[in-house]
C-alpha cells in the first residue's frame, strides 16, 4: 500500500493510514461534489484533464457496462501495488500507449489517479468516503486572502489536505504569485528558513 501524490497536492495537518484506508484495507475514494466528467466526445478544445476522464469513462464502459460520471477530490490516492498490477495486465494496449507519451495527450487515463479509484470501486478494492479538503484556485482574486485565512487557523480548523492548482493556462499575476510564495512559505518553512530565523 502507498499514497500517490500530485505535485498540487499538499497536507495541512498531520494524517494517518485511517484517513486513507479503512480498516478492511480497502482504498478510501474521495469524490468531489463539483467536478464531473464531460459529456460527448473528446475535440480539439478538450483540456487534457478532461480529455484522460472521457477516454477512462469509455474504457470501464466497455469493461464493466457502467458509465461514471463523477470525478474525485484533487487529494491523496491510497493504492494497493497489486491492483495496480492488475490495472497493467487488464489493459496492456493502454498503459503501452501511456508509456510512449512523454507529455500529457489527449490519449491519457490518469491511471494512479481516476482510473485506479474508479477500477478499484467496480472491484470492490475501494469504497466512497470523506476527508477534510480545501481547494485553491491559482487564478482566483481571492486566492491570498484564503492563503492568509489557512496560515491562521490552527490545526483543528485546517483541512487535513489541499489543493493549490489552476485549470488551463490562466495566468497567475505578479501580486498573488508572490502572495502566494509567501504564505506558502510561512505554511511549509525549509530547513534554511527555520535556520534563519533561528
Amino acid at each position: 500500500q502507498y499514497l500517490y501524490l500530485n505535485d498540487d497536492f499538499l497536507f495541512a495537518k498531520p494524517t494517518c493510514p485511517a484517513d486513507f484506508f479503512t480498516h478492511e484495507g480497502h482504498s478510501k475514494a474521495f469524490f468531489s461534489n463539483r467536478a464531473y466528467i464531460p459529456k460527448g466526445k473528446i475535440t480539439g478544445d478538450t483540456l487534457a484533464v478532461d480529455a484522460a476522464a472521457i477516454n477512462l469513462r469509455n474504457l470501464l464502459k466497455n469493461r464493466f457496462d457502467h458509465v461514471i460520471t463523477r470525478k474525485f477530490q484533487h487529494a491523496p490516492v491510497a493504492i494497493h501495488r497489486d491492483v495496480m498490477f492488475e490495472l497493467e495486465d487488464v489493459f496492456p494496449k493502454q498503459f503501452a500507449r501511456l508509456h510512449q507519451n512523454r507529455f500529457r495527450s489527449k490519449t491519457d487515463l490518469s491511471p494512479s489517479g481516476s482510473l485506479y479509484l474508479h477500477y478499484a470501486l467496480m472491484i470492490e478494492r475501494a469504497v466512497p468516503a470523506k476527508i477534510q479538503y480545501r481547494y485553491y484556485d491559482t487564478a482566483s482574486n481571492a486566492l491570498p486572502l484564503k492563503l492568509l485565512k489557512l496560515s491562521c487557523e490552527s490545526d483543528r480548523q485546517r483541512p487535513k489536505v489541499h489543493c493549490i492548482n489552476s485549470t488551463g493556462d490562466r495566468p497567475i499575476g505578479w501580486f498573488k504569485a508572490k502572495s502566494m510564495q509567501h504564505q506558502l512559505s510561512e505554511l511549509y518553512p525549509s530547513a534554511n528558513t527555520k535556520r534563519r530565523h533561528n
